[in-house]
């Protein structure tokens, strides 16, 4: 028959518990909380439980503790560094794609430049050639009509 335990606000501050997760325990439970199979499965993503075991079980406890996750803590790595080299996979074909569409890209930016620029020095040619011959025949017209003077 499992006694009935409580973790108390106290005793998260006598063991060191960060105020962020005091603060939490707080807005959740008050000043003490019955530990259950229950609470634990509900909160088992809330908690930082290793912490918790080093900290509020007794050495033999923690031990036992230690010894029943191992396989399980040794699960998440495999899936985590699997998941990890799938993700690094795709982001390295994800980032040679970029960079060949960069590439692309970059060619096709220098080529719209490039006629962008041609026609740019065409109309300032024809703007500079037009601008030019407004001056030449102003010159010339008033050079002609007042400069005989």
């Amino acid at each position: 028959m499992a006694v009935e335990q409580e973790i108390t606000l106290e005793s998260l501050e006598e063991h060191g518990a960060c105020p962020l997760a005091r603060n939490h325990f707080h807005h959740l439970w008050g000043a003490r909380v019955t530990v259950t199979l229950a609470l634990a499965q509900e909160q088992a993503q809330d908690w930082d439980w290793d912490w918790a075991a080093r900290h509020l079980l007794t050495a033999l406890a923690w031990e036992d503790y230690k010894r029943v996750t191992a396989p399980a803590g040794a699960n998440y790595e495999r899936v985590t560094d699997l998941a990890l080299a799938g993700y690094k996979r795709v982001q390295a074909l994800a980032w040679a794609d970029n960079r060949r569409v960069q590439a692309l890209a970059w060619t096709n930016y220098e080529r719209v430049l490039a006629l962008a620029g041609a026609e740019k020095k065409r109309v300032w040619a024809l703007a500079r050639a037009e601008f030019k011959m407004v001056q030449a025949l102003t010159f010339a017209r008033l050079y002609l009509t007042r400069s005989a003077g």
